[in-house]
């Protein structure tokens, strides 16, 4: 009288064999969405506020394509408290929000300098 179907150990239920790549497949959507959603908090809290004030830098050196106003860009969204709000590479005219907690106008300014842009002037921005 032995039974062909496998039994549970616990509670004697039949059992259904999931396929190998099913089980990956599972895995690696979990775990995705745990990293995506950690580097999304993340980001969040690195955000400054919506009323932070914000500033206007004129540069010089935004002159080529793409690649200058992208790697602008990325240098300053990583920095927490600062955000890139545009960029007129035909002004040079750069606008940041930041949290003065965390970032102040000096601290920005050399990072343009340390990323090649020279700096001309620097004013804040009327709130919206």
């Amino acid at each position: 009288m032995s039974s062909t179907k496998k039994r549970s150990p616990t509670r004697g239920l039949p059992t259904r064999s999931v396929p190998i790549w099913a089980r990956i497949t599972i895995v690696g959507v979990v775990l995705f969405a745990g990293i995506a959603g950690t580097l999304a908090y993340r980001d969040a809290l690195r955000q400054p506020d919506e009323d932070a004030p914000r500033i206007e830098f004129t540069v010089d050196g935004l002159d080529c394509p793409v690649w200058c106003a992208v790697r602008l860009s990325d240098s300053i969204d990583t920095l927490d408290g600062a955000r890139v709000e545009s960029i007129d590479q035909k002004t040079g005219k750069v606008i940041v929000r930041h949290d003065p907690k965390r970032q102040n106008v000096a601290g920005l300014r050399k990072l343009f300098d340390a990323r090649g842009f020279a700096v001309q002037a620097s004013e804040p921005v009327e709130q919206r």
